[in-house]
């Protein structure tokens, strides 16, 4: 009996371990699935301990050459490429998740800023009254937008780093700084404050100064 090391998906602690014919004597069955378990000593060696293992149970198993293998060899490296499979799968939901996040941000501000201009809306007005046009309305209200968002992103990528590169630490993997991300972090928060605010920006600009000072 093998002593206790933990459940996982290669290995679990309800293992006997006995010799084949000692099975073959007591558990012999038609059904049965036999696993060889082969470690080799140096990595740039799988390929051709996979190979060599294939021609010898090809072999055993009296398999002509245009038959298919009737028996399969798992290496290390599928399962590591399965679990980079898994990693693609949650990076892309992940980024799905942002997407949906930074859509719900832009329209929670663009009734942020619909409130701020219903509140100062005499100040509209009086900017007007002193000589300020329609367009540089809309382009302080513009600006407000994006400069909000661009606030968030940029806060949002510091604690990102700083929570991920803990993370790493933990692990004792190398520091990352992720610039593609980065650059398309600021690109997304600039689109989404551009879209949120052309809505309020061209409300400010359209307001007629004198119903806006008379505004209470």
């Amino acid at each position: 009996m093998l002593a206790s090391r933990g459940s996982s998906s290669m290995t679990n602690d309800n293992v006997v371990m006995i010799s084949i014919k000692n099975a073959l004597n007591n558990f012999y069955s038609n059904q049965v699935n036999y696993s060889i378990m082969v470690e080799i000593p140096n990595s740039k060696e799988l390929i051709e301990a996979t190979d060599e293992a294939t021609a010898i149970f090809r072999m055993i198993r009296r398999q002509r050459n245009n038959e298919e293998d009737n028996f399969r060899i798992s290496k290390s490296d599928r399962l590591a490429s399965e679990l980079f499979q898994s990693l693609d799968s949650i990076r892309y939901a992940t980024l799905v998740i942002g997407l949906l996040t930074l859509i719900s941000a832009g329209i929670g501000l663009m009734n942020i800023l619909l409130v701020s201009i219903n509140e100062r809306t005499r100040e509209i007005g009086v900017s007007k009254a002193l000589g300020a046009t329609r367009k540089s309305i809309i382009k302080q209200y513009l600006v407000e937008s994006i400069m909000i968002c661009q606030i968030g992103g940029i806060t949002g990528i510091i604690v990102g780093i700083l929570l991920g590169n803990v993370v790493a630490l933990i692990f004792g993997t190398s520091f990352i700084i992720p610039w593609l991300w980065m650059i398309c972090g600021f690109l997304f928060c600039f689109v989404i404050g551009l879209s949120a605010g052309v809505y309020p920006a061209f409300k400010a600009g359209n307001l007629n100064p004198v119903e806006a000072l008379r505004h209470e």
